[in-house]
């Protein structure tokens, strides 16, 4: 059953990882906070 666990752990750090990689891409510009969603 480990194998299972190694497999879900292995799957979200490799979605992490694709999710992270295009923002460290961009040029670097200032984060602005969302106040609020329409």
């Amino acid at each position: 059953m480990w194998l299972v666990g190694l497999l879900v752990i292995g799957l979200i750090v490799f979605t992490v990882a694709v999710l992270t990689l295009p923002v460290r891409g961009e040029p670097p510009r200032p984060t602005v906070p969302r106040k609020g969603r329409r």
